[in-house]
């Protein structure tokens, strides 16, 4: 495993302004699913099934995204008060 730096990150994991993603003739779809808690099993056979589609030249430049964030304080706010959606409220995880 590559040790980069934070300031480094984006370029790193492809997320950068300069990266494919980013391109302006690059479509892109996007799709995400938000969850409460990790289910291993889950993710090892989601997983898996992604290297199995990103193994065809076709779909090579494929990405996958898993990410979770804090929402202690989020969660002590008002629902109303934020333009953060309920469902990523109570469902922190985005895959």
């Amino acid at each position: 495993m590559k040790r980069v730096t934070y300031e480094k990150l984006s370029a790193a994991v492809f997320a950068n302004f300069n990266s494919t993603f980013c391109s302006k003739t690059y479509d892109v779809a996007l799709y995400s699913r938000s969850v409460s808690q990790f289910n291993i099993t889950a993710m090892r056979k989601a997983f898996d099934l992604y290297a199995a589609f990103s193994a065809d030249p076709i779909f090579n430049s494929s990405a996958a995204l898993l990410e979770s964030y804090a929402m202690n304080a989020v969660k002590t706010a008002d629902y109303d008060s934020t333009a953060l959606p309920r469902e990523e409220r109570d469902r922190n995880i985005v895959m």
